[in-house]
């Protein structure tokens, strides 16, 4: 199948719900846009807001307060706003690249070499195919 650029820029918008405000619910919408910048307090409140009609900024704060959803660091080794569940394997697959040869600390200077990508691979085939 074919897209055009417009298509592909629709479905691009669609996807980081940017086209119209949906009615969905906090934890759902954080775990559909993968993870929110948050290392500013207000950022992942503004995202939402933008995305969800009838934001209550309360239901991100009980989603935080429950562990629903996590602030952590996570990608560019700044703040993300993550569903829970999604933490650990993203964690797992961002931590060797971009700890090693950014913060020069020896716990982290292990480059995965081809057999242990494979392994790792192997154990997260999900998120192999999502990236694809």
């Amino acid at each position: 199948m074919r897209l055009t650029v417009r298509e592909l820029n629709r479905a691009t918008l669609t996807r980081q719900l940017l086209l119209g405000r949906q009615a969905l619910d906090v934890v759902e919408a954080v775990r559909r846009l993968v993870a929110l910048q948050a290392q500013h307090a207000a950022s992942p409140y503004l995202a939402l807001w933008n995305r969800l009609a009838g934001f209550d900024p309360a239901d991100l704060d009980a989603a935080f307060a429950e562990g629903k959803v996590v602030k952590a660091t996570l990608l560019r080794i700044t703040l993300h706003a993550v569903h829970a569940e999604d933490y650990p394997p993203f964690h797992e697959a961002m931590q060797p690249s971009l700890r090693a040869p950014r913060l020069g600390d020896p716990r982290f200077r292990r480059h995965l070499d081809r057999e242990q990508y494979r392994l790792h691979q192997a154990r997260h085939p999900d998120g192999y195919a999502f990236a694809a």
